[in-house]
């Protein structure tokens, strides 16, 4: 009796162990990030509390959370503060792809219909790209949230896309992705520059420049797409020209740092 016991023990274990290794075969096989936690806490409020937001991510190069939230760590929490129902959803990326997650927190009494936009063209809140520089055949997440638009698009073969969403990309090469936002008063444009982090070589001839610049009004500079300094420029400071010679006419300078042509 003893015997056939412990034969029953080998068994099961030997059983367990196959189910474990085939389900880690399964789930990494993939190559995508795993998103092990994602909570709010509370998730039914009142207008005027706050919420925490939790959050553990292994295996990604990059996460990011939409409403506002933007670029995180892999493993965090951050407090929020809804003014109605709302659904975070947080987007995980690698290279072998974007994984994402949702959570949505109601806030009683309130709802989409609550939130009046302000009057005029569409107001972009914000249109981003995390991380903004990744190797060839990375991949990047844009993520933008736009108020007051009846349709809203993304250039680059993105096409018509909701008001608050996020889309995993992977170009071929440095791309300015231009969200734009329409209603009945106007259309408004938001820009979103993504670098492959290749090094690229000035052009030999400045009066003949091929790619697109950024520049800021603040400074009156323009930049290389992929410059230290352009990078930091506040979005609403960014300005974006096709040639030096338009960057020049409208009274900007050359970057003393990544030194575009002059």
């Amino acid at each position: 009796m003893k015997n056939i016991s412990s034969l029953i023990t080998i068994i099961f274990v030997s059983l367990v162990s196959i189910l474990i290794s085939s389900c880690m075969q399964t789930v990494g096989s993939t190559g995508l990030p795993s998103i092990t936690l994602f909570t709010a806490v509370p998730v039914s409020i009142s207008a005027g509390d706050q919420v925490v937001l939790s959050w553990s991510v292994s295996g990604a190069t990059a996460v990011t959370i939409d409403q506002g939230v933007g670029a995180v760590a892999t493993t965090g929490d951050r407090t929020v503060m809804p003014a109605m129902t709302t659904t975070y959803t947080l987007t995980a990326v690698n290279a072998a792809g974007a994984n994402s997650a949702k959570v949505t927190v109601t806030v009683a009494g309130t709802s989409a219909a609550d939130i009046i936009p302000p009057p005029g063209p569409p107001y972009i809140q914000y249109f981003t790209v995390t991380p903004e520089s990744i190797a060839p055949g990375g991949t990047a997440v844009l993520s933008w949230s736009v108020l007051g638009a009846l349709s809203v698009t993304v250039d680059n073969g993105i096409g018509s896309v909701t008001s608050v969403n996020t889309r995993s990309v992977s170009p071929g090469s440095t791309t300015t992705y231009t969200l734009s936002a329409n209603n009945p008063a106007g259309t408004s444009l938001g820009y979103a520059v993504l670098t492959i982090a290749s090094p690229v070589s000035p052009p030999a001839n400045g009066s003949s420049v091929e790619k697109k610049w950024i520049g800021s009004t603040y400074t009156r500079e323009y930049h290389y797409l992929d410059c230290s300094i352009a990078r930091k420029i506040p979005f609403p400071s960014k300005i974006w020209f096709d040639t030096v010679a338009q960057a020049q006419a409208e009274g900007y300078h050359a970057c003393p740092v990544c030194k575009p042509p002059q």
